[in-house]
């Protein structure tokens, strides 16, 4: 099963972010920075967008579970996984967000954080809280919340690989690369880390790790379709061939001729179908 194609829409969404993401490494204007409210409410629809998506893939399969346990079971179990290990980590990528949202607009709790729009921000042009939160005192990142970001998304990349059959891996998408080495303006090798969080202001930061969200959920999507594309409505399965005999009567008699149909008869042995009876 392919991956997940962007739309038109989602790839211009892709470019304005790279393209504002450089823009911030040139430390321009604060108008120039608000763009990114613009590209963050994009990549909120797009998340959207694909829950709904997971949720009819989902869907699609549960039916095909409760139609044959025995056989769609192994496969069922394998989404559910993937389904709690990316809700896992997008939970922890919202509770970062807020935490940082609470923390550079001095609010008083998580809730007000939560119903808050960024473009309500004050403070949506400060970086150094959001720096001081995924950096800390470290030079590479590895004292602030980024390093714990990377190692779970390190994590979660390794565990949804190995649910998809060893032969079809290489056709899985994992994105989210924090492996690349990145520059710095003036040349100068920086990790995923510094390169995303280092001196970032919260606009950009949020719309960061919401890309990350939808990056994860892309992820999602293009492993369990994997595991589904064995299961589909479409492409019903037998597990038992032989040769079947219907012959035009039960009697024959002497001098009479024998005549029959021999056909070979495909039919799947673990089925349990549901049966109806209505008197009359």
């Amino acid at each position: 099963m392919a991956g997940y194609k962007e739309t038109p829409r989602q790839k211009m969404i892709g470019m304005m972010y790279l393209v504002l993401t450089a823009l911030l490494a040139l430390n321009v204007s604060k108008e120039i920075m608000d763009a990114f409210l613009v590209v963050n409410e994009s990549m909120e629809t797009t998340n959207e967008n694909f829950s709904k998506k997971l949720d009819n893939t989902y869907s699609k399969f549960q039916s095909q579970f409760m139609m044959n346990e025995e056989k769609v079971g192994p496969y069922w179990k394998r989404a559910q996984r993937a389904r709690e290990l990316s809700d896992n980590l997008t939970k922890y990528i919202d509770s970062i967000k807020y935490v940082v949202i609470m923390r550079t607009d001095g609010l008083e709790n998580l809730d007000s954080a939560r119903t808050k729009k960024l473009r309500q921000a004050k403070k949506k042009d400060n970086y150094d809280t959001p720096t001081h939160f995924f950096i800390g005192s470290s030079q590479d990142g590895s004292a602030g919340e980024s390093k714990k970001l990377r190692d779970r998304i390190e994590s979660y990349k390794k565990q949804m690989l190995e649910l998809v059959d060893e032969k079809n891996r290489a056709n899985i998408k994992m994105g989210i690369d924090t492996e690349s080495q990145y520059l710095t303006p003036d040349g100068k090798p920086q990790n995923w880390e510094m390169h995303n969080f280092y001196h970032t202001i919260l606009a950009a930061t949020v719309t960061i790790l919401n890309q990350i969200k939808a990056d994860v959920k892309n992820i999602e999507f293009d492993v369990v379709n994997n595991i589904f594309s064995a299961v589909t409505a479409e492409d019903y399965k037998f597990d038992v061939i032989k040769a079947k005999v219907i012959p035009e009567s039960q009697f024959v008699f002497s001098g009479e001729s024998y005549n029959a149909e021999i056909i070979v008869a495909a039919y799947e042995t673990k089925g349990k179908p549901g049966v109806k009876w209505i008197q009359g």
